[in-house]
């Protein structure tokens, strides 16, 4: 049962990224001045496919900066039809963590296929106590992690010769996109073809923020009263954490005016169970 659930997934993102374009509505944000994290240190080696997250996650403890097989190859050349695919791992995860099922079902469908542990920074630059871990990504502030991904994605178009590529986040990974899609070069409202990205599909992202079970909602109505119990937190769970609860400046922001971009085909994944994103 699991198999055929898994099997159905990787084919509705295969069908997903292959179908047409949609357009959005409303009007485009200024961008903001960002301080950039450090580039994207390259993974070294791939490690093996997985069938479950777990199993994944144990193996990138000790190996936090392989890839997921298939994946990061950038002598890959898309065939006729596609566009390179990046996936976008979620908080506290990282490349391999997310992606070691999904990457080889790609590349096996004949994509090249991309993805970066971003978001890596200090405990002093509000990383969180996580970042003891090596294998920790997706701590950072979501603006900056965005800044950073930008680089990435630019980096990929180059070296596939893709004027555009298509964007698979998930959780925090669907918001770097979007913020990468709105505010760092991403996508341009008034001049739809000069976008960089062609299809975006999020699994389990917190578009508009998560109450995480009433928790972060309580937070959010302490530090709004002068209490910045959140602003504290982030030195423990990280500012990338922090940017996702509800109400957030972040979250406020990126829906500001416009949450779709014209050109741009959407995808968005979620479940009533949920545990992490609620509402859903």
């Amino acid at each position: 049962m699991r198999r055929r659930l898994r099997k159905a997934v990787e084919a509705a993102v295969i069908a997903g990224m292959a179908a047409g374009l949609i357009a959005g509505t409303s009007t485009a944000a200024a961008a903001p001045t960002v301080q950039a994290f450090p580039k994207i240190v390259d993974t070294v080696g791939h490690g093996p496919a997985q069938a479950g997250f777990w199993s994944a996650y144990g193996y990138a403890v000790t190996h936090p900066n392989e890839a997921p097989a298939g994946a990061n190859d950038f002598s890959c050349k898309p065939k006729a039809g596609q566009r390179p695919v990046i996936l976008v791992h979620g908080t506290f995860e990282n490349a391999y963590a997310n992606w070691a099922a999904f990457a080889p079902a790609l590349k096996r469908a004949g994509y090249c296929v991309f993805t970066p542990n971003y978001g890596r920074t200090t405990f002093v630059d509000r990383g969180g106590v996580a970042v003891v871990l090596p294998s920790t990504v997706g701590v950072g502030d979501i603006a900056r992690s965005a800044t950073q991904f930008g680089a990435y994605v630019d980096r990929v178009r180059r070296a596939t010769g893709s004027d555009k590529v298509d964007v698979i986040g998930h959780s925090q990974g669907g918001l770097v996109a979007r913020q990468w899609i709105k505010s760092r070069g991403g996508a341009d409202a008034g001049h739809p073809p000069k976008r960089k990205i062609g299809t975006l599909i999020t699994f389990g992202t917190p578009n508009h923020g998560t109450t995480l079970l009433g928790l972060a909602w309580i937070g959010r109505q302490m530090s709004n009263a002068g209490f910045d119990i959140l602003g504290v937190s982030s030195w423990v769970y990280g500012a990338g954490a922090i940017d996702q609860t509800v109400d957030s400046p972040f979250i406020r922001q990126l829906n500001q005016s416009r949450e779709t971009y014209p050109g741009i085909r959407y995808t968005v994944v979620g479940t009533r169970y949920d545990e992490v994103v609620t509402p859903y």
